[in-house]
């Protein structure tokens, strides 16, 4: 049992690829959770680490909702979305301790980003923006921490979730 803080809104929850770290997204809190995680024989036990803020600073978090969360297919970063902030902020993770830190939370150009998911080159992210009708897709810059919009948004009628797989997988 991975017990979460009273109406923080615990959405989604990702593995390190080692299987160390737990990463809890919480929608009403704007914030990550690292945990530690291991299997005792007698179930699974959570430590947590290190909470972080999703958002970018100086914003009204009471009208903001934490929401998408993806790692890179190498599991050296994490990215999440915001919407209200209509942010994506991404952490970059120490894989000695789980432990984020965070590089940026920067606008994607559309309303209330409900979910991101990362393409399987680990250079691409795409954004599904529900208010605003569209998917954005941007090109990540890890050196400048920056992300860099491809093209034009793609319209898409409310969009609420975002799956990107590899040529073939099933």
């Amino acid at each position: 049992i991975l017990r979460c803080e009273r109406e923080s809104g615990p959405r989604e929850i990702v593995f390190s690829e080692s299987g160390k770290y737990a990463y809890v997204i919480y929608e009403l809190m704007n914030k990550v959770d690292v945990f530690s995680y291991r299997d005792t024989g007698n179930g699974p036990e959570f430590e947590k680490l290190q909470s972080i803020s999703t958002t970018s600073a100086n914003v009204d978090q009471a009208h903001d909702a934490a929401s998408g969360m993806c790692l890179s297919p190498d599991h050296h970063y994490l990215f999440t979305s915001t919407a209200g902030d209509n942010t994506v902020a991404m952490f970059h993770i120490d894989p000695e301790t789980g432990c984020m830190e965070k590089k940026f939370a920067l606008p994607i150009s559309g309303e209330y980003p409900k979910d991101i998911a990362m393409f399987p080159d680990g250079k691409h992210i795409a954004v599904a923006n529900h208010e605003s009708n569209t998917i954005t897709t941007f090109t990540v810059d890890y050196e400048k921490n920056v992300l860099v919009q491809k093209g034009r948004p793609m319209k898409v009628e409310t969009p609420n979730c975002i799956l990107i797989t590899k040529k073939g997988v099933h």
